[in-house]
């Protein structure tokens, strides 16, 4: 299958994509949608790409303009860290 990943500097964006995301779908490809879920209340969005199978990946952009700084995208489903910062290691135990 075709994959199409959308990114935005705002989660609300998407609201304006709606129409390509449909197109996007139609056309066979398997739509995922990158965005800043942080800076505002989005829970009508959140629901919509719930609803319609897109998966979110939150990306934490720290200003208006993503190509002015260092952004660091997770696209794992959840993350851990260790409990004492700045170590040079992690033992991992339990598998």
């Amino acid at each position: 299958m075709k994959k199409a990943l959308i990114v935005a500097n705002l989660a609300g964006f998407v609201s304006f994509l709606k129409n390509d995301i449909e197109a996007l779908k139609k056309m066979g490809y398997e739509v995922s949608y990158a965005a800043n879920g942080n800076k505002l209340a989005w829970d009508g969005t959140k629901k919509w790409l719930g609803e319609s199978g897109v998966p979110f990946f939150q990306i934490d952009f720290d200003s208006k303009n993503p190509n002015e700084t260092l952004t660091e995208i997770n696209v794992r489903p959840s993350c851990f860290a260790p409990k004492t910062s700045r170590l040079d290691y992690i033992t991992l135990s339990g598998f």
